[in-house]
């Protein structure tokens, strides 16, 4: 987005970067991967010029994880969270069956094995908590422990 009253330069209205976008850009790319890379950038909440635009200077933008739950993340990534020994076995184990909560620690373990962010990860826990408080209140027979 342009500053409240920038002037334009070309017809171009300003940009954050401060230059207006008046380069062209062309790729030859299959119907599947251009589709695709569309449903990223909505996502996102941006356009594709945007999500090229900030790639190209370097800003990491993670694709979010199409996970549901921790458990849904854990059984998904079991190899590649464990490799290395980043998250003991036992430890997995107890996060996926909800026996305690990750550290700050492991959500960052959880998102550098997976190469995504730390945000990406808490948002599927936090999808995972809400998902779990919705199906309580409809009638569902939750077993205490």
């Amino acid at each position: 987005m342009g500053k409240k009253g920038g002037k334009s330069i070309k017809g171009q209205a300003e940009t954050d970067w401060g230059e207006p976008k008046t380069a062209r850009l062309s790729a030859d790319m299959t119907p599947t991967g251009r589709t695709l890379l569309k449903e990223f950038a909505d996502q996102l909440a941006m356009s594709l010029a945007e999500m090229l635009e900030r790639i190209a200077r370097g800003i990491v933008i993670a694709r979010p994880m199409p996970c549901n739950s921790l458990k849904n993340l854990i059984a998904r990534h079991w190899v590649d969270l464990a490799e290395y020994e980043r998250i003991p076995v036992e430890r997995l184990m107890d996060l996926r069956d909800g026996r305690s909560e990750p550290t700050e620690l492991e959500i960052a373990r959880m998102a550098l094995a997976l190469g995504t962010s730390e945000e990406a990860i808490e948002a599927v826990i936090a999808r995972g908590k809400n998902a779990g408080t919705e199906t309580e209140g409809k009638g569902s027979k939750r077993l205490s422990p």
